[in-house]
């Protein structure tokens, strides 16, 4: 998988097109800058390991079957999660340095959804109806895919 490099943060894979020991796995090298977070997403496919190499970093993991709960947990240094298969999740940069985490997938391709593409995914209608609004009353938000960080928010 290509390399995305933008200033909020960066990810750089490796399947077993480029190691040959990764059969059905894949990693990745996530890096998330002082001011940034990775936006809210899932894998609908595949679960996620991290290993944090370095910095202070918050993960939010939705569970859904647990009355849709908000479980957070501090990481620093030397820490390991595990999100399960399809389970929403974001990480944040908490320190002031960037935060480096060695992530391990358990499928050769990895797709997510995130929260801004499955929001513009459905009509204006379907959303207004959900959120109980006018359509008219909905903000335009922008999108931009290739963009999987978004600014810090540390509630």
């Amino acid at each position: 998988p290509p390399a995305l490099i933008l200033p909020e943060g960066s990810v750089k894979s490796a399947s077993k097109t480029s190691w040959s020991i990764l059969d059905n796995m894949l990693i990745s090298f996530l890096c998330i800058s002082r001011t940034s977070m990775r936006e809210p997403h899932w894998h609908p496919e595949t679960a996620e390991m991290g290993y944090v190499i370095d910095g202070d970093a918050r993960l939010t993991i939705l569970a859904p079957y647990s009355s849709h709960r908000l479980n957070t947990l501090e990481l620093k240094n030397d820490d390991v999660y595990f999100v399960p298969r399809a389970y929403p999740h974001y990480i944040g940069n908490m320190g002031d340095v960037e935060v480096k985490i060695l992530l391990f997938f358990d499928q050769a391709i990895v797709y997510d959804i995130s929260y801004q593409s499955s929001f513009l995914a459905y009509s204006r209608e379907v959303l207004a109806a959900s959120f109980k609004y006018d359509s008219t009353q909905l903000p335009n938000v922008p999108f931009n895919r290739q963009n999987l960080f978004i600014k810090r928010v540390n509630p």
